[in-house]
């Protein structure tokens, strides 16, 4: 025996199904995710000093500008490829 088509309705249930199971799954990540604990970075750095103490210091704005002036190679083709995606990303979708 031939094994029947599947029915609109059969498709329906299968994909609310397939949905169902894909939201718990995100809640479950999520909730694992919201157990992980964010490290304190808002401009400050961990220095160890010479009797092996750690402490936490301020970064200088000036030092993060001449990071960034240091490596403007890489910050800027990193800018401007992610700029050229997104055009590519704009036509193809005004393409369409």
């Amino acid at each position: 025996m031939l094994a029947e088509e599947p029915t609109e309705e059969a498709a329906r249930v299968r994909e609310r199904l397939a949905r169902e199971r894909l939201a718990r799954e995100a809640v479950l990540v999520g909730a694992l995710v919201y157990t992980i604990r964010e490290p304190i970075r808002r401009g400050t750095r961990m220095v160890t000093g010479a009797d092996g103490a750690s402490r936490v210091e301020k970064v200088p704005p000036a030092e993060v500008v001449g990071y960034l002036v240091r490596n403007r190679r890489a910050f800027l083709s990193h800018n401007i490829g992610y700029a050229l995606l997104a055009l590519i990303a704009y036509g193809a979708g005004s393409w369409v």
